[in-house]
Order: structure tokens, then C-alpha cells, then sequence
């Protein structure tokens, strides 16, 4: 039997790859991964549809990093502490994806984690679930159907934030591709 779980908080929390490994030692992962701008702009919109978010888009980027900063150090010497500062509010750092994969990595293997963009899931459904299916040690099978859910609406009229979030990820971006030796993975 096999079974499945999700959230997008596991790969982001600092000590969930090595509870996933203590758990389940034989464990195969995916990791899907969206475009770090447009992530941290649905995660802003999210939190806003959620009421937990009053700022501007511009304003919560700017003052992430003073707000996570001690939150975050805590979190890695604290085990048992849990910020809901971090978990609602890391709108830059959950984009970072380099530095997360590196605990699954270090935890499980390269081998064991398969790192799929979602822009190649929406483009390509069957393809992005053969590759799973595949890495999961499974027989090959079509997809009936797929449908996306959790999509919510917003504005992105933010344009000199979006830019200047780009700015900011694309070395990020540049070392994630390296990491998986892949070319540009957002522009």
C-alpha cells in the first residue's frame, strides 16, 4: 500500500525533513515547486483573503526579513517552538528553494526527491504524473482527468514589486538550478 501526504509548509520547516526521516526512513518525496514570485504574491493574497495580512505586498516584503529573522533562529534551536510568524508570513523565504532542498537532500539522497516545476505540471499533467509514478516505483497508467484546485484570484498590479522580486530570487533561482543541474527555471 502506498499513501500520499501534502502540505507546502514541509519543505519550507526547518526540522521537517529529518522528522519525515526518523518517521519513515524509506520514504519517497516530490517536490513541487512554483514560480518563487508568484508564490510569494498567492501566499501574500492568501493571507489577505484570510484577514491575517493588513499591509501592502510591498511593505510585508520589506519587513520580512526583520520579523522572521529571530523567529527563524528560535525555530532551529527550539525544536518544540513553532512561529506562526514563520508560517504565515515568509513570503521571500519560502522561495529560497535551494537552501530547503539541501535538508531533504542531506536527509534522504538526491535519489530520493524528485523536484518537479508546477508550470510543467499545468503545461503537461500526464507527464509531470508519469515522472512521479516512475519515481515512486510505480506502473505506468494514463491520467483520467486533472484538475486544478486551490486557485484562488488576486490582483498583480504590483508590477515594481514583482520586478524587484525578481531581482531578488534570481540568484536564488541561479543556485537552484545549479543544485539540479538544470537550465534557468524562472525568468
Amino acid at each position: 500500500r502506498l499513501t500520499g501526504e501534502a502540505s507546502p509548509y514541509y519543505l519550507f520547516h526547518p526540522h521537517c525533513a529529518a522528522r519525515i526521516r526518523d518517521a519513515l526512513p524509506e520514504v519517497a518525496l516530490v517536490a513541487l515547486l512554483r514560480d518563487p514570485v508568484a508564490r510569494a504574491l498567492s501566499h501574500y493574497n492568501h493571507n489577505l483573503r484570510n484577514k491575517r495580512e493588513t499591509r501592502s505586498f510591498a511593505q510585508a516584503l520589506a519587513e520580512e526579513d526583520g520579523l522572521l529573522d529571530g523567529e527563524l533562529r528560535r525555530m532551529q534551536t527550539d525544536p518544540g517552538y513553532e512561529s506562526s510568524a514563520v508560517q504565515h508570513y515568509s513570503y521571500k523565504a519560502r522561495g529560497r528553494y535551494a537552501e530547503q532542498l539541501e535538508r531533504y537532500f542531506e536527509a534522504f539522497g538526491r535519489d530520493r526527491v524528485l523536484v518537479l516545476r508546477s508550470e510543467d505540471m499545468f503545461a503537461d499533467p500526464q507527464r509531470a504524473f508519469e515522472l512521479t509514478l516512475a519515481h515512486l516505483g510505480l506502473e505506468p497508467m494514463r491520467l483520467v482527468e486533472y484538475e486544478q484546485r486551490n486557485m484562488g484570484r488576486y490582483r498583480r498590479d504590483e508590477d515594481a514589486t514583482l520586478a524587484g522580486l525578481r531581482e531578488y530570487f534570481a540568484p536564488h533561482n541561479e543556485r537552484l538550478a545549479q543544485m539540479l543541474g538544470q537550465g534557468p527555471l524562472w525568468t
